[in-house]
């Protein structure tokens, strides 16, 4: 973001607003200590973007596009980039900011290869911070659910599942655990695949039995 912000402002006396952006994004800081105080560290930086979005569409006059109620994603699991794998500041927060703002899974395996290509092999932090907006994605259908990502497995509430669903969705994984109300379904860990992939198989299959309309919605 800094980065862009240096192409946008390459005028002649432009460094002061340089620096506005600069504190904008990162804020003044702890003056005996390296704390940040931003708007991004106030509030997060996927709501900074939309925020800023949204009122770069007021100032232009176009309508934003409405934002559609999606699912919330819990993990407890490390999901940032490591300072020893990417040692800029500006690319770091750039990397975060086309994490949460990218609409097509295309565009994070694109992003994954760009980032293997130019730093090396994608650690696990990254991985799983690519991984959590792949999921928010592919699970955008379900409308707004909680995903819970946690070591001892896999749950997905809020999903208003029916009976016919279960036994469905039993069908396909024999582990299935589902709430006394079935309004969650969970799946415990397997050795074959992440977590997060065993979030989003699930999500994938409960939206597969919904389009195909085969049981209770």
């Amino acid at each position: 973001a800094r980065l862009a912000a240096l192409a946008d402002y390459t005028e002649l006396g432009s460094g002061f607003r340089v620096a506005m952006r600069d504190l904008e994004l990162r804020g003044a800081g702890n003056l005996l200590g390296d704390e940040q105080s931003g708007h991004v560290a106030a509030i997060g930086f996927e709501l900074y973007c939309d925020l800023l979005a949204e009122a770069v569409a007021d100032l232009q006059g176009v309508a934003p596009e409405a934002m559609a109620a999606g699912p919330r994603i819990d993990v407890a699991l490390d999901a940032y980039v490591p300072a020893e794998y990417v040692g800029l500041e500006a690319i770091k927060m750039d990397v975060h900011r086309r994490i949460a703002l990218a609409t097509e899974l295309d565009q994070l395996r694109d992003l994954e290869l760009e980032l293997a290509d130019r730093f090396g092999p994608v650690p696990e932090p990254v991985a799983n911070l690519i991984g959590m907006q792949e999921l928010r994605l592919v699970a955008a259908p379900l409308g707004t659910i909680a995903i819970q990502v946690r070591k001892d497995g896999v749950q997905i509430r809020g999903a208003r599942v029916t009976l016919d669903e279960v036994r469905a969705l039993r069908e396909q994984f024999p582990d299935l655990k589902a709430g006394i109300a079935k309004d969650d379904v969970g799946l415990p860990p397997q050795e074959s695949s992440t977590l997060l992939e065993r979030a989003r198989t699930l999500a994938d299959a409960m939206i597969g039995l919904r389009s195909e309309g085969s049981v209770g919605a």
